[in-house]
């Protein structure tokens, strides 16, 4: 299973965390819609999306994040750990 982090609600910024090719957030509370994938740029433009991420670099990047005062939904993160496998 591979992980992207999204943007929801730009005046909310919570980042909530998604299935890549999933249409709902794995907490099942947000779409796509309204969202903006998260990753890192430069003079505008996409460098590196914040997708296609294994579980573990999933867990690290959600941590990170929240260490940085970004908010993680928690429950998102929350399913990052109850779900088995790699």
């Amino acid at each position: 299973m591979k992980y992207e982090f999204r943007i929801h609600g730009f005046s909310v910024n919570e980042v909530h965390i998604f299935e890549n090719g999933g249409d709902k957030s794995i907490c099942g509370r947000v779409t796509k819609t309204g969202t903006k994938e998260m990753g890192i740029y430069k003079d505008g433009r996409y460098l590196f999306p914040f997708s296609e991420l294994s579980k573990d670099q999933a867990r690290d990047l959600a941590s990170t994040l929240d260490f940085l005062g970004i908010s993680v939904c928690g429950t998102c993160v929350s399913h990052l750990y109850k779900t088995l496998g790699g």
